[in-house]
């Protein structure tokens, strides 16, 4: 489980709910181990899952551009944060060789 704000489509969302729903033994808790998720994330999401199941397909498409989006932001980021390091390793490496070669 990650520390860090996940975002879920509607999609992913429904996937577990249906999940939970084939086997009546199934709750939010054996979900949350299956799926490897905070349990509390799927209790809202059985809390919202009315409102998942009719959202109209205009608003799914929003949403999921959105969510194309986040995702698209978070890799950005991710890349910005693997060049600094990149960088940052090639200033101690040329650093070290200067010292070394003192």
């Amino acid at each position: 489980m990650s520390h860090h704000k996940t975002t879920y489509s509607i999609e992913e969302k429904l996937r577990v709910l249906d999940w939970i729903s084939q086997d009546p033994a199934r709750t939010y808790l054996s979900a949350a181990k299956h799926f490897q998720m905070f349990p509390k994330t799927i209790r809202n999401w059985q809390n919202q899952e009315l409102y998942l199941r009719n959202c109209s397909e205009t608003e799914r498409l929003r949403l999921k551009r959105n969510y194309v989006r986040q995702e698209e932001h978070e890799l950005i980021q991710k890349t910005k944060e693997q060049e600094q390091q990149n960088e940052s390793i090639k200033i101690l490496d040329k650093l070290l060789t200067q010292v070394m070669g003192l």
